[in-house]
């Protein structure tokens, strides 16, 4: 009997530990995968809430660099404040969910202007003197492209919770001028966190003051601006980590403070969940506690050795995860300059076109080649040759704008993407300055004589008929080209380019056909750019198609010819405004046939004579000098028909309208499968790509 007792006693220990083994690892298993869950959704709201302030800091910027400020902000009268309400006012248009109130603000103190949701405030309601505000103290201690961020207060505008962001206008020489500044309603932060939470069940989100622990906003209430410490967070701001997980009563928590807010801000992601019961999630009954109470004991080492392996597993998973973002972040950086490489650039390029369409300010992307810089590796060795290249990089990084991306493109070449930039002459200033910082001053090589270094520069602004990535940087290319042929040393932009600079490259027909076509774009009533847009756009629809190389290369051609008639038709008939009488009409229609006749006596660009002839024919045969229609119209002739109404339409009512403007012709005037072509290429549309052509007649 005793026998059978102490081998039931012992069969009940046994059992007891087993069962308390499996309910410790339920419950670590449990708690951990909470407090994953929690991390993760802690740093994801951490993200987002640093994105917001990212786009804020960055709209700041832009808008500071408007020309109405600086002109404005100076202005001893009222004529300037029209122009600072409009600036102001697009902060509203671009981002309505950042700015509530905006203001333009002088060194003196009194505010020059005043946006509300969009709504210019009354020259007698501006306030005379804000020195005494917090907020324009701190902006003045900003140095160029930081932003000033305020405590939580209520608007006396909206009436509501906000942050108040501020920075200064500067002139060309960095002399401050004034301040602009708009608040950031807190409700907006927490959309923002409510928006990243997607509806997770159990789990809230606060995001707190870690000073003090007070509440700023909470996903489960109203947005608090400001209220009394609670106790777990008041632990957070006590711990004076940046990151992570406590538990509090019923409640487990992860934190994570958040980085590249302005200086000043401390303000943490608070990611709240329940805190797992060890006898509910074991499922274990009060009759079995004495028998677990023995086991106890026996489990502590087994409890100790399981918490040091999930530690060391934890510890090894964030080393993995380092790894992996060191090796990203890797393989979008040169690892001889430290700049960025041409994968990144391009992307960011990329991205900074989808952000214009939204702000209507275009890029650009200015080409750096360092002029000579073989003779540098031949005469003094390539080590010499890189510290030079680590130099440059090292000015370059130095004085561009903070929001521009630079990087090394290959070589002894370097590339910049410039966003926001309004016009030609802005982006030359910009060039020449970038120009005169690397070629001021030699460099100095250890053990070798003072290297004198000049730099080549080429730049494109992109426009309505240069929305591509590739294209913006083969038109910086160009021109980078141009500047190097012309002596070096020097900037050129691609809208300055002539003729004989666009042809000096491209192969014999390409070449031709930009010659022919220079006797149609010396007309001044004609844009000198129309044909190479069209020509560019036209090969570009061509190769959305999914057509042959010599299919776009025919199109690229035709689209460069397609007027090349015009020429022999009298200026009086191209000046006339309105319905043309029946003989001028019949005039003007010649041109095809002229210029299909003109084109098809020149070896080499004899083959697009028939694009040239029939690109006005239309889809549905209305169109002239046969009356062809679908799919008797060379596809060619179709394919350049819709880049010319895509490019003139542009110049008249813009690229958004133009878009629209080739819709409203498809099946009339346009082929209606092209027209796919041409606005999935405009719009980037991947997710409803242009059907491949077959079957189709070509010259």
């Amino acid at each position: 009997m005793r026998n059978a007792a102490a081998t039931a006693l012992l069969t009940s220990l046994l059992l007891a530990l087993v069962g308390i083994s499996l309910a410790v690892s339920d419950h670590a298993q449990t708690r951990a995968r909470l407090d994953q869950r929690l991390a993760l959704q802690a740093d994801g709201e951490a993200s987002a809430v640093t994105g917001l302030f990212d786009r804020t800091r960055l709209a700041l910027r832009l808008l500071t660099a408007e020309a109405a400020f600086r002109d404005g902000i100076a202005a001893t009268g009222d004529a300037a404040t029209p122009g600072m309400e409009r600036a102001l006012g697009s902060l509203e248009r671009a981002e309505p969910s950042l700015a509530g109130t905006a203001s333009a603000i002088g060194l003196d103190g009194r505010e020059r202007a005043r946006v509300v949701h969009g709504e210019a405030t009354p020259a007698e309601a501006l306030a005379r003197d804000v020195r005494g505000q917090p907020f324009f103290r701190a902006a003045l201690g900003t140095r160029p492209g930081e932003v000033a961020v305020s405590r939580p207060y209520r608007s006396a505008d909206t009436g509501t919770w906000v942050v108040s962001n501020a920075a200064l206008v500067r002139d060309a020489t960095g002399v401050p001028l004034g301040i602009v500044r708009f608040e950031l309603a807190l409700a907006s932060v927490r959309q923002a966190a409510v928006t990243a939470l997607r509806g997770k069940r159990g789990v809230q989100v606060a995001l707190i003051d870690a000073a003090s622990g007070g509440v700023i906003v909470d996903t489960s209430g109203d947005i608090a601006g400001s209220a009394p410490a609670d106790p777990a967070y008041a632990r957070i701001a006590q711990s004076g980590r940046g990151h992570g997980t406590l538990s509090l009563g019923g409640r487990r928590l992860a934190y994570r403070t958040l980085t590249g807010v302005p200086t000043g801000l401390r303000w943490s992601v608070v990611a709240e969940g329940p805190q797992p019961s060890l006898f509910a999630a074991a499922g274990i009954s009060a009759g079995v506690l004495v028998l677990l109470a023995v086991a106890i004991a026996l489990a502590a080492a087994g409890l100790v050795l399981l918490r040091q392996r999930q530690r060391g597993e934890a510890e090894a998973l964030l080393a993995a995860e380092g790894r992996r973002a060191e090796a990203e972040q890797r393989t979008r950086m040169d690892s001889l300059t430290g700049l960025y490489n041409r994968r990144h650039v391009l992307d960011a390029i990329a991205a900074e076109l989808a952000r214009s369409n939204r702000t209507g300010v275009p890029p650009s992307v200015l080409l750096l080649d360092l002029d000579h810089f073989q003779r540098i590796n031949e005469v003094y060795g390539h080590g010499v040759g890189d510290r030079v290249l680590e130099e440059v990089a090292s000015r370059l990084q130095g004085r561009l704008r903070g929001y521009d991306v630079l990087g090394r493109w290959g070589g002894e070449e370097f590339i910049v993407l410039a966003p926001a930039v309004p016009d030609d002459e802005t982006l030359r200033r910009l060039a020449d300055q970038i120009r005169r910082l690397v070629g001021t001053l030699p460099i100095a090589v250890p053990g070798q004589p003072l290297l004198p270094v000049t730099v080549s520069v080429g730049a494109a602004r992109a426009g309505d008929a240069l929305r591509s990535v590739e294209g913006l940087v083969d038109c910086a290319d160009r021109a980078l080209a141009a500047a190097k042929r012309r002596g070096r040393d020097r900037v050129q932009l691609f809208g300055d380019l002539t003729v004989e600079d666009l042809v000096a490259e491209e192969p014999e027909p390409i070449r031709l056909a930009r010659a022919l076509a220079l006797s149609t774009s010396a007309r001044e009533d004609v844009p000198r750019a129309d044909a190479e847009r069209i020509s560019d756009l036209a090969a570009a629809i061509a190769e959305q198609l999914g057509l042959e190389e010599a299919i776009a290369t025919r199109c690229r051609l035709g689209g460069l010819l397609h007027d090349i008639g015009t020429a022999a038709i009298g200026e009086r008939i191209l000046a006339l405004v309105g319905p043309p009488l029946a003989r001028d009409r019949l005039t003007y229609e010649g041109h095809a046939g002229a210029g299909a006749r003109l084109v098809r006596s020149v070896a080499g660009v004899s083959e697009v004579a028939a694009i040239v002839e029939s690109h006005e024919e239309w889809f549905d045969g209305t169109g002239y000098p046969a009356g062809l229609s679908e799919g008797e119209i060379p596809l060619e002739s179709r394919i350049v028909a819709c880049a010319a109404a895509y490019v003139g339409l542009a110049h008249l009512v813009g690229g958004t309208e133009a878009a629209r403007g080739l819709q409203r012709q498809a099946g009339s005037a346009l082929d209606p499968e092209v027209v796919i072509a041409a606005l999935a290429l405009l719009t980037r549309d991947r997710g409803h790509p242009a059907r491949r052509k077959r079957d189709v007649r070509t010259i």
